[in-house]
């Protein structure tokens, strides 16, 4: 499981324990979930630096993908992470089924 992962199985600790109780294997489904976020924040990254034209001077092109990179990650975790009491704002990218017991 990737840091994505074990981020997201906390915010499912703090913010939907009945839910994350119910699952019949939170490993394999948090270890599935960060890879996604991972993936999505690389897919993000890439939509960005497209989006901004680069810097020429090295240290404010490190900057500039450090600061794409923080963007990236932030939205990818607004998405795909559900908001706490919300059953319809969990957004994952692809979809994902939650096996229930």
């Amino acid at each position: 499981m990737n840091q994505y992962g074990t981020l997201a199985w906390s915010h499912w600790e703090k913010f939907r324990p009945q839910e994350l109780s119910q699952m019949s294997d939170p490993q394999q489904f948090f270890t599935n979930l960060g890879q996604q976020i991972e993936q999505r924040i690389v897919e993000l990254e890439e939509s960005l630096e497209q989006a901004y034209p680069a810097q020429e001077e090295y240290e404010a092109r490190i900057g500039q993908l450090n600061q794409i990179r923080a963007d990236a990650k932030d939205q990818a975790l607004r998405e795909m992470l559900p908001e706490a009491g919300s059953v319809t704002s969990m957004t994952v990218w692809p979809p994902l089924s939650v096996e229930l017991l």
